[in-house]
């Protein structure tokens, strides 16, 4: 679309250019697939299942973490005691 002289809108169809006068907009939806069975509701459910599933994956996950840094810790401190005893390595 392109603005006219006289403050209206005009199309370029075919080489010639014809004035809008009106935009119509079809309210009316096409029935659905019979394909598409699945209520909304049931959606939803399957969504919230699986955010619960991850956030108990994720607090399983940082309480893993978290003792894995424990037990990284206690390593280190082992190997800087072996390494006082032995005198440097």
């Amino acid at each position: 679309m392109e603005k006219a002289d006289n403050d209206g809108a005009t199309l370029a169809w075919f080489g010639q250019k014809r004035v809008a006068e009106k935009v119509t907009f079809d309210k009316t939806f096409d029935p659905l697939d019979d394909s598409v069975f699945t209520p909304v509701e049931e959606i939803i459910s399957s969504i919230q299942e699986e955010v619960t599933y991850y956030q108990k994956f994720l607090e399983a996950f940082f309480q893993n973490f978290e003792k894995m840094m424990e037990a990284d810790e206690s390593v280190a401190s082992d190997i800087k005691s072996m390494k006082e005893v032995v005198g440097g390595i």
